[in-house]
């Protein structure tokens, strides 16, 4: 490529010029640098989005900010934003080529709000070599970031006539004397290299220098995040080697991401005045309902329906807050929200898309499908019946009862514990003046119709043995599985045989029988994933009914908290049980209140008591 002096002089001018307010994003120095020089953002649809991910970083240079602690931030951005493209490839090649001139920034020019624009200060900051880490969830993919930057560096030509050869070169590791793959210097000074999340950053660069920006891009994953331990190791990582390499008066730190678990750093510094944060979702969730509100759904085949196009388009152009309107379109989100509500994921899209944890409107285990309430229970010639308040009525009927059994596949600690629920279908009606239960003729001027309600009646979790030991202290899934089943007049006992589990179960058949108690054991043997089982069976039963009712005991708060987070939290054992429940759970008949039959008191009227076993 051949350039002439003013044509040359002419791009560096621009690319040094960071003065460009929000309004005129396109003139963002480094966003020029980005579209005209690199082969892989030309013809790039740039938006406002990119001018706020970059122009926060940039502000880190400011020579205002004087100590670390005023040079850290963070960038909560959707998913598929470009930030690792503008962050760690951009960037980083904006600073290599452009060391030994002078930056021209305006400070805090993402809030430009229409005053008069020379209240905004402009730094002239010179550009110096610096030493750079990118970091990401694993080593190899902060190697790809540190080779396509050199790459960028040897093989473009357009950047050479420009800005000069700066010609990369490997650097040698201090410690093994090896060259290194995931490391290069400039002919300038400037050194890059890539490192995964948790590995080593103590003296990782050469000859013992510290780094002054620091890159965390996606170091999170849902793998990553999986247990308790994992985050709280990449926590410490994080922030008692990583963030302590960075040099105490150059260093920067720019933390970017998509949320994908409540328990991270993101939550963390957020709390903290010495960080700046940044969220931009996809869409607000104002625009998001409203274009939601002109879909139509199937609740009964799980099938979601677009809106037409042209509905769709009014809709976008109605839109303030649609971050990438030239890449994603409204219709574009639409068809991903749809995807995740078809597979009933949408908290998928709310993290990913808007990085929001939990789906307000995620019909599969929202907070407005469950009530926990006080049941009260009676017996009439061998059925359980339930009573409870629901939507200002008192609710009553017959429960057609099946116990769920999660075995713990393991006596470690961390595993999951052992869990047996009693459960069932209910089919219940509002006691109304006006509802005559015998002939099912309804008067009531609401035409409060009988519902089936899915019900947790009572369970334990906690460590067992197969039996009851009560020298050790131990109790015995066999005896509490028994002691359920008499309690409740359970004809169905439902229980994964997977692995060491079916050994369990078989002991556990094997017990009730010689109890002489007359139960259908269903055996379970999947290949699924816990998660996605639990999904498929419970999704479909708690997102057609009402709602779903739980006894007013300890352990129905867990077991809520295990659905609404499933997928992210450590346990999934009273999940796994509930599910296990309406595996094959059947539906009652509608009442038969027969005249003349005593209704009792079922816990007084059985001969087995039943100890408070919750120890969650």
């Amino acid at each position: 490529m051949r350039l002439d002096k003013d044509s040359i002089k002419d791009h560096i001018k621009r690319c040094l010029d960071n003065t460009a307010t929000i309004d005129k994003y396109e003139d963002l120095g480094i966003l020029y640098f980005a579209r005209t020089f690199l082969d892989p953002c030309k013809g790039f649809r740039q938006s406002k989005i990119h001018y706020h991910i970059t122009h926060n970083i940039l502000e880190l240079f400011s020579p205002e900010k004087i100590r670390r602690t005023q040079r850290q931030c963070y960038v909560k951005v959707f998913r598929e934003a470009a930030k690792s493209t503008h962050c760690s490839y951009v960037l980083p090649l904006f600073l290599c080529n452009m060391v030994g001139y002078n930056m021209y920034l305006r400070e805090n020019a993402e809030g430009y709000d229409g005053a008069d624009i020379h209240d905004y200060k402009i730094h002239e900051i010179p550009i110096v070599p610096e030493n750079i880490l990118l970091m990401s969830e694993t080593h190899a993919a902060a190697e790809r970031f540190t080779s396509n930057i050199r790459v960028e560096l040897e093989t473009n030509a357009e950047l050479r006539a420009v800005f000069g050869n700066k010609t990369p070169r490997g650097a040698i590791d201090e410690y093994t004397g090896q060259w290194r793959r995931d490391m290069f210097q400039t002919s300038d000074g400037t050194l890059v290299g890539g490192q995964g999340a948790g590995q080593q950053v103590r003296g990782f660069l050469v000859g013992g220098a510290r780094i002054t920006l620091a890159i965390f891009d996606d170091i999170y994953s849902r793998k990553n995040t999986l247990t308790a331990e994992t985050r709280e190791k990449l926590r410490y990582w994080f922030f008692a080697e990583a963030i302590n390499s960075t040099d105490s008066v150059r260093g920067k730190v720019a933390l970017l991401g998509t949320m994908v678990h409540e328990d991270t750093v993101f939550h963390d510094i957020a709390k903290s005045e010495q960080w700046r944060g940044f969220t931009y979702p996809a869409i607000g969730e104002d625009d998001l309902q409203k274009a939601i509100s002109a879909c139509t759904f199937d609740y009964e085949e799980r099938v979601m329906k677009l809106p037409n196009p042209k509905v769709a388009k009014r809709i976008e152009n109605e839109c303030t807050t649609l971050a990438w309107r030239e890449r994603q379109s409204l219709m574009y989100l639409l068809e991903i929200y749809k995807e995740k509500w078809e597979q009933h994921k949408v908290s998928y899209f709310y993290q990913e898309q808007l990085n929001i944890l939990s789906a307000p409107d995620d019909e599969r285990f929202s907070d407005s499908k469950f009530l926990i309430t006080d049941i009260s229970y009676s017996k009439q010639y061998g059925k359980i019946w339930a009573e409870f308040t629901y939507n200002s009525y008192r609710w009553k009927g017959v429960i057609e009862t099946t116990i769920g059994i999660d075995i713990a596949s393991s006596e470690r600690e961390a595993s999951d514990y052992t869990a047996i629920l009693v459960g069932g279908w209910c089919k219940a009606y509002p006691q109304l003046e006006g509802y005559d239960y015998q002939s099912g003729i309804n008067t009531h001027p609401h035409k409060k119709n009988g519902l089936y309600i899915p019900i947790l009646i009572d369970g334990y979790v906690g460590k067992t043995d197969i039996y009851e030991d009560t020298e050790r202290g131990k109790v015995g899934i066999a005896n509490i599985t028994y002691k359920l089943a008499s309690q409740y007049n359970v004809k169905q006992i439902v229980c994964e045989i997977n692995g060491q589990q079916g050994a369990i179960a078989r002991e556990v058949k094997k017990y009730l029988q010689s109890k002489g108690h007359q139960t259908m054991f269903q055996e379970i043997l999947t290949t699924l994933k816990k998660e996605d089982s639990i999904i498929s069976t419970l999704g479909p039963v708690i997102q057609g009914s009402k709602i779903t009712v739980l006894q007013n005991i300890k352990l129905s708060s867990t077991l809520w908290s295990q659905l609404k987070h499933l997928g992210v939290t450590t346990h999934d054992d009273l999940a796994d049980a509930f599910k296990n429940i309406f595996m094959f759970a059947r539906k009652p008949n509608a009442p038969d209140y027969q005249s003349g039959i005593n209704e009792v008191s079922y816990r007084q009227d059985t001969k087995v008591e039943i100890p408070n076993w919750e120890v969650v």
